[in-house]
């Protein structure tokens, strides 16, 4: 497999201008630029350069016919290659947009605010069918503040809105992510005490004040039993209920499985079919009384003892207290968000207008009085005869190599209406304009290398170094594994390298804990003749596996002695948490021949080696090789 390990450093050349030709197969030249650039992100031994780089030349020829005999062979049109590509030039264009787009900054700045949690209040003025007036008092209750007047004072003199007097404007806390990023935009930029000027929502005006900060206390990862309680209930019936959650929780306290008591009594039908499990939970997202009982819970694993909302009678289980990422980068929670809520597609839409340009879209004359109208007949599922036949193909915009028409705004529109997108509630002038930005990002995305030639390298480096591992699989990796007849001729031509070295025979048995382990083993001690029964009435809990080992490949750090019955101390794993002791069972003091099976492995490998040798030898009378030895030897 070393093609695997060479071919990302081969693939990232691409043939540059060739105003030093280093050499050429058959006629294609590779010039100096690019086999420099291939060479020096893989530069081999800064001591000995002019070594690591004559290596190299040899590589790289390879590499070079291997490809092209790929290109030649038309796997370049393989289904499953152009789909990888495809997914390849997508992806990488989308991670370039999102730079573009800020993604990082927005990343750092969300990481920054997840640091702290905010209390806030609000003065709400409803819109009420004025928005004029709306204005009007958010202005007049701006200026009561800035004169000094109480907040909530203000509040009850000009909010129009019930709830939020009956809750003198209190919010509770909140974080990164809790509300719009609107909202977190003015909030986050107050400090402690202050308020903002009124700010535009989409149902009325806010000002928002910050009545206090703390530390974040982050996220966390919880499951629940819900009893629930009838709004109705009776003192007997809630008495019932009360008593079932005392009894689930304490027979939890003893050692009962969470998971069946879920499946058995719980009555949320959000977390009913995962165990339980609530998404993670973080500030701003929850009743503030159902929060701190969840961040009340100190170790992971533990249980709450039951309490009762609204929401009926629940048992909480800390699943996990997430713990904070150090740096932005490693927030992965933080950058899934990013990428899937409403702040990146903000910023996009900011650029969109110059990604338009770029693209030459344009907005076709058509009557939107008529396709709206059948758009929303059609989703209603009401007649759509009377609309003319042909108001599908009816051109709605268009970019310099894509046109889009109803048919495609229909179908946009019809999955909206199939799913929980909140833009299903939204008017279809309103979802056209939604459509209209989606179409033009994902025509920027799809066509990004004619407007940012740069990545045509990348996507020539990946669809080279996919190649070379399609060719190789055609022509050495599968056609050895495959071929069962040159495989044993290739054993009887080359017998003799295929030996065992001296080594034992033994049993290795694994443990997922250190004191059954123990226990194990000393059921084992000088009764190994009823291993396998002994170790299957563990259960799971313990294996075991019979092989034979050369010395210098024991599957156990500790010394071993050469006699028949000799077994090692219990022994922890250095990459997991298990526990494993070793028993020989025969002692090899000779060196012995390999079958064919126990030497299958070595077999393939070296199979695949002669095949790999005998395709470049052929490569080599196809596509002939010529180094220009005046222009290589400039460049050692």
């Amino acid at each position: 497999m070393k093609a695997l390990k060479l071919a990302i450093a081969f693939a990232c050349a691409s043939t540059v201008s060739q105003a030093q030709t280093i050499f050429t197969f058959g006629d294609k030249p590779v010039g100096k630029q690019e086999f420099m650039t291939a060479f020096n992100k893989n530069p081999g031994d800064e001591k000995d350069r002019k070594k690591s780089l004559t290596d190299y030349l040899d590589l790289y020829i390879n590499f070079k016919l291997k490809v092209q005999s790929a290109y030649d062979a038309k796997l370049n049109n393989l289904e499953t290659f152009k789909t990888e590509s495809a997914n390849f030039k997508r992806q990488l264009a989308e991670n370039l947009i999102n730079e573009e787009a800020q993604e990082n900054k927005l990343i750092t700045e969300a990481y920054d605010r997840s640091k702290k949690d905010i209390r806030v209040s609000q003065i709400f003025i409803d819109y009420a069918k004025d928005t004029a007036k709306a204005l009007e008092q958010a202005n007049k209750a701006y200026a009561l503040l800035k004169q000094g007047k109480p907040f909530e004072e203000v509040l009850n003199n000009v909010s129009n809105d019930d709830n939020n007097k009956k809750t003198k404007g209190d919010i509770g806390y909140i974080t990164v992510f809790s509300l719009p990023y609107s909202f977190e935009n003015e909030i986050y930029s107050l400090k402690e005490g202050q308020y903002s000027a009124p700010f535009k929502g989409k149902y009325g005006y806010h000002i928002f004040k910050n009545t206090g900060e703390r530390k974040a206390l982050g996220r966390r990862k919880v499951a629940q039993i819900l009893i629930a309680v009838p709004a109705d209930a009776d003192e007997a019936t809630i008495k019932a209920k009360n008593d079932l959650a005392d009894t689930l929780y304490q027979q939890l306290l003893r050692g009962a499985q969470f998971d069946k008591f879920v499946a058995r009594y719980s009555n949320d039908l959000h977390t009913v079919n995962n165990n339980g499990l609530f998404p993670e939970i973080s500030i701003g997202h929850f009743d503030e009384q159902f929060e701190q009982k969840v961040y009340s819970i100190k170790k992971n694993g533990d249980y709450l003892a039951p309490f009762r909302t609204s929401s009926g009678i629940h048992i909480l289980k800390l699943i996990e207290n997430m713990v904070p990422a150090k740096t932005a980068e490693e927030d992965i929670c933080i950058k899934q968000k990013i990428e899937s809520g409403d702040r990146l597609v903000q910023s996009k839409n900011n650029r969109l207008k110059k990604w338009q340009i770029m693209t030459k879209y344009k907005k076709a004359a058509y009557d939107e009085t008529t396709v709206f109208a059948y758009i929303d007949s059609f989703i209603q599922g009401k007649s759509i005869t009377t609309f003319s036949k042909n108001i599908d193909s009816t051109l709605i915009i268009s970019f310099a190599k894509e046109n889009i028409y109803v048919k495609d705004f229909k179908n946009y529109a019809s999955m909206l209406n199939h799913t929980a997108n909140v833009l299903a509630s939204r008017t279809i002038p309103e979802q056209m304009k939604e459509f209209e930005k989606l179409k033009s990002v994902d025509y920027y995305r799809d066509h990004y290398e004619e407007y940012n030639p740069a990545i045509k390298k990348q996507i020539k480096e990946f669809e080279e170094a996919n190649l070379l591992f399609v060719a190789m699989d055609k022509n050495v990796w599968s056609k050895a594994s495959e071929d069962s007849i040159g495989l044993r001729n290739f054993y009887k031509a080359n017998a003799d390298k295929y030996n065992w070295n001296k080594g034992v025979s033994g049993i290795l048995i694994t443990v997922n804990s250190k004191d059954v382990c123990k226990e194990l083993s000393s059921k084992l001690e000088g009764n190994i003749s009823n291993w396998r029964t002994t170790v299957s009435s563990y259960g799971g809990v313990a294996s075991a596996d019979s092989a034979r080992y050369e010395y210098d490949n024991l599957p156990i750090k500790q010394k071993i002695e050469p006699r028949i019955g000799f077994m090692t101390s219990p022994e922890k794993s250095t990459t997991d948490e298990l526990y494993s002791f070793f028993i020989v069972t025969k002692v090899h003091d000779a060196l012995t021949r390999r079958s064919f099976e126990e030497a299958k492995g070595l077999i393939i490998n070296d199979y695949q080696n002669q095949l790999e040798k005998e395709w470049i030898k052929s490569l080599k009378t196809k596509y002939p090789i010529h180094i220009n030895m005046q222009n290589w030897n400039a460049v050692k």
